[in-house]
């Protein structure tokens, strides 16, 4: 049930013209959507009609409910729709012009709309109230698209109210029951493509990939190996292009090394290059790992999420800073034409300090290797034709980090998440790095709240302004002022909500504080990333020869007034159940969890290799997984798209 939180000031003002509406009432309020076309396909728009229906429900008097106001916020998934415009709804009650609603851009980054409204108009809006139509543009994806109504991915709660008399009282509150709504994106038959932005098959260094079919239809999988050149690679022992070896039905997960993908079973000596997987279901998941084996362990080891989506502008927010080891970047060109533009090496202040001139073929890849300092630098890849998709690998001796470049167009967010926050003694002396840079051409002001596990803000919220272009890139203890994590008696573990006045990107480290010998990154998180219904794409528990897996799941409900109800399912690589919760993981406002996999599944056996999870919750929550071995060799973090 949606709680009362955003104030209407204007209701006040309600003629006298309006029935009075007091409370209490007999019952919740439906908000619901309506699409027009109800399967949009692909590169096409199409509207949502807001409405609200108060059917049936009456408040003091046993007088009909009427609306006297409403502020909804609306989620949508921003990875496959743009929305372009908000008109106010038929409803003769409401003046049009007096329809508030978020600014586009940030609607866009944020993945939710608020349509606001107050009744100035004569008339009392009963029943059935159409509110507002939304206008959305489909992309070149396809397959299921989420809405719903009730919205944590906000931070002030929407609410409806009733209308005013200052004879006979009112407003108030009139609850609505949260409503979800599922769109089906036609494909006609088009395919779609998913990237992995690197191909690296060797002996001592290798890369596994994972594909997880989350729609309706059984699909072969289609592979293309592309050199920097644009040119697919040949190789003896290799089949390339190639299809996958068995179809993959719904609900399963197809896991392999790179270079099974091409029917080899060993090693190719491929270190440049990328992977494009094509299929005609539009519903894929996925992500990959890259590690370096010695002897037989596994010492190093980080990934990141498949690419699904370009960009003419990309962020690459980390030059390393240990000397042992370079920096690494690639920026894939999976269009037919070429990109070409600039790549800007900038210092934390927002300046230039390198120029690299940048032509990427069709098909191709820029690959760059930087050279460690110890200063704050970051790289800006801005093309005036094409559009890419970038990763990077950065690391120290012991370690290495991965981490895909951040789209930063005018629809980047101003509200961002650190989903895992550790800093301290945990018998293991955790460090987290946090990392944010102003790509916009204003200044930024962030303000920076570090909430514990519990859901409560433990230090004074912390207030920092960047220039254009500038970068905070600063450790955890630091910013907050914390105890030292080499010195600490004790450990905090949370989250951070970073708050801005322009768009931000940015992203975390963090690994073994003393002796470096683990290390992972993730992105800083756009409220879009807090879903309803997760994949989780790959599970490693158990013993593999000397090395011993575990998983782990972090878990952040960002809602400030709502409990999450999650359910986890666990899957193995053939889509049979094999562990559920028992019960859902309760989490309230703000709270956060990290745990084993195993300690979500009464019963589990705790060994499994492949499968995946899939996330359930009655409230938007963030979530990644964990990778390492019990010796704490190798961390890798993998985000969720």
């Amino acid at each position: 049930m949606k709680k009362f939180a955003l104030g209407f000031t204007l209701l006040a003002a309600l003629g006298a013209a309006v029935a009075a509406q007091g409370g209490p009432f007999s019952g919740n309020a439906e908000v619901y959507l309506q699409l027009t076309p109800a399967t949009p396909a692909i590169n096409s728009t199409f509207e949502v009609d807001l409405y609200v229906d108060l059917t049936g429900i009456t408040g003091s008097g046993s007088t009909p409910a009427a609306l006297g106001g409403f502020a909804i916020p609306v989620a949508f998934d921003n990875s496959r729709l743009t929305l372009i415009s908000v008109e106010a709804g038929t409803s003769g009650a409401f003046t049009a012009g007096d329809l508030v609603f978020t600014d586009l851009p940030r609607a866009n980054a944020r993945g939710f709309v608020t349509v606001v409204n107050t009744q100035t108009a004569s008339g009392t809006p009963t029943g059935i109230v159409h509110v507002a139509t939304l206008t959305f543009q489909t992309g070149p994806q396809g397959g299921r698209v989420h809405f719903n109504v009730n919205s944590a991915r906000t931070i002030h709660e929407g609410s409806l109210a009733s209308t005013y008399t200052a004879a006979n009282g009112g407003p108030d509150e009139i609850p609505y029951d949260d409503e979800t709504a599922l769109a089906t994106i036609a494909t006609g038959g088009v395919s779609y493509s998913i990237y992995y932005p690197v191909f690296i098959s060797g002996d001592a260094d290798f890369m596994g990939v994972t594909v997880v079919n989350e729609g309706v239809a059984t699909e072969n999988l289609n592979f293309r190996a592309y050199n920097p050149a644009g040119q697919l690679i040949t190789q003896a022992g290799m089949t390339n292009p190639n299809v996958s070896d068995n179809p993959l039905a719904p609900l399963q997960q197809y896991v392999r090394m790179s270079h099974n993908l091409f029917g080899s079973s060993g090693a190719l000596d491929i270190e440049h290059g990328w992977i494009e997987v094509t299929a005609n279901e539009h519903n894929l998941s996925g992500f990959f790992l890259i590690g370096h084996i010695e002897g037989a362990d596994i010492t190093q080891m980080d990934g990141a999420e498949v690419g699904h989506q370009v960009a003419s502008r990309v962020i690459f927010p980390v030059l390393g800073k240990d000397a042992a080891r370079d920096t690494d970047l690639y920026a894939i060109n999976p269009g037919t034409t070429a990109a070409a533009g600039n790549l800007l090496m900038k210092d934390n202040l927002g300046n230039t300090v390198q120029t690299i001139p940048v032509n990427i073929p069709a098909h191709g890849v820029y690959e760059g290797t930087f050279t460690a300092n110890t200063l704050d630098r970051y790289f800006d890849l801005t093309l005036t034709s094409g559009e890419v998709f970038g990763f990077q690998l950065f690391g120290n001796a012991n370690a290495l980090a991965g981490l895909n470049a951040q789209a930063a167009a005018d629809t980047t967010a101003n509200i961002l998440y650190d989903a895992h926050f550790a800093s301290g003694n945990y018998g293991i002396r955790y460090f987290t790095e946090i990392n944010v840079i102003n790509a916009s051409a204003q200044v930024a002001n962030l303000t920076l709240h570090l909430i514990n596990d519990a859901g409560s803000e433990i230090v004074t919220p912390v207030a920092r302004t960047l220039n254009p272009g500038a970068q905070l890139r600063v450790m955890g203890h630091t910013l907050f002022g914390l105890p030292d994590p080499l010195t600490a008696a004790d450990g905090v573990s949370g989250s951070v909500m970073i708050e801005s006045d322009q768009g931000v990107v940015g992203s975390i480290t963090f690994g073994d504080a003393q002796n470096g010998l683990f290390l992972a990154s993730l992105p800083l998180l756009s409220t879009s990333a807090a879903k309803r219904e997760i994949y989780l794409d790959h599970v490693a528990i158990g013993l593999i020869g000397t090395v011993n897996y575990w998983t782990g799941i972090a878990l952040v409900n960002p809602s400030r007034t709502r409990t999450a109800s999650i359910n986890l399912q666990l899957y193995d690589q053939n889509g049979n159940l094999t562990a559920q919760t028992a019960t859902p993981v309760e989490l309230a406002p703000g709270q956060r969890t990290s745990r084993m996999l195993p300690s979500f599944f009464p019963g589990f056996s705790g060994n499994q290799f492949g499968g995946f999870v899939r996330l359930t919750s009655d409230v938007e929550v963030f979530s990644f997984m964990l990778f390492g071995d019990v010796s704490l060799n190798f961390l890798a973090a993998v985000p969720v798209r």
